[in-house]
């Protein structure tokens, strides 16, 4: 197990970008990625997709930014600080997504990480249709790309009821020309969580016992983001992915108690 600590050289200036959409709650988004990868010693920066208005337990409507302010802040960015990775959650439709991957391609953006948000825990439609199709186009310009169970059973249009359908999928998404896939488990009715992380000639797996903590979301954007952060500190691949399943276990186990649901703690390093 990689321990969770400070990597050597955290004083060094490490600018990681995220984009993707407002949580007003805290629990999930830009929000969750900020504060997950501040908590790993990265500078965090963002370019905000979308404004979501919800609660812990449910999105309750979503407004999308004008594209000419979405561009013009991925564009300062970029130009500014360029970033050593980039974590890409929600999109919200295609015109968004076409102007986000249209930009990082022609800066040669590497390490991009993208969390393909298709839908809320809650059931909201977070990507489009035609979304989904520039999302698969864009599949080998990235890293990595982190599906939960239902995520990668349209990705790969299968059904994923174990481990083995889950490798399945992976491969199926593999064959689209992303370099890995992380696709994780913990929708699927089973005692323990597993993880798997597939690369072209190789399987890796983490498991984990399930916790019984109502209301939690953004759990994937933890994920990612610490996955992300990881990546832009030159670990490869598989630490990257070990570390980000520790750390989102951890932050399970220490999470605050907020009246009858719980909220991810992403400091519970700190003492």
């Amino acid at each position: 197990m990689i321990p969770l600590h400070t990597p050597e050289g955290s004083h060094e200036f490490i600018p990681v970008l995220a984009i993707g959409g407002s949580d007003n709650s805290g629990g999930a988004g830009i929000g969750m990625d900020i504060k997950t990868m501040a908590a790993n010693h990265v500078y965090p920066m963002s370019v905000v997709t979308a404004l979501t208005v919800q609660t812990q337990q449910e999105v309750q409507a979503v407004y999308f930014p004008n594209l000419d302010i979405i561009e013009k802040q991925l564009e300062s960015t970029l130009e500014s600080c360029p970033p050593r990775a980039v974590k890409i959650g929600m999109l919200g439709n295609e015109k968004i997504a076409s102007v986000i991957f249209k930009c990082l391609v022609k800066n040669k953006v590497r390490n991009i990480v993208l969390d393909p948000l298709l839908r809320s825990s809650s059931g909201a439609i977070l990507l489009n249709k035609e979304g989904q199709t520039l999302l698969e186009k864009f599949l080998p310009h990235l890293q990595c790309i982190t599906p939960n169970i239902p995520e990668a059973e349209i990705l790969s249009e299968t059904t994923i009821k174990d481990v083995n359908s889950m490798k399945k999928a992976a491969k199926i998404i593999l064959s689209k020309g992303v370099n890995s896939v992380i696709i994780k488990g913990g929708h699927l009715q089973e005692k323990k969580i597993t993880n798997i992380l597939a690369k072209k000639n190789a399987f890796f797996q983490y498991n984990s016992n399930k916790f019984d903590k109502m209301g939690l979301h953004g759990t994937g954007c933890c994920f990612a983001s610490a996955l992300t952060s990881r990546l832009a500190q030159n670990f490869p691949i598989e630490d990257a992915f070990e570390y980000a399943s520790n750390y989102v276990k951890a932050a399970i186990e220490h999470a605050y108690k907020h009246g009858s649901i719980y909220v991810l703690n992403t400091e519970f390093q700190k003492k």
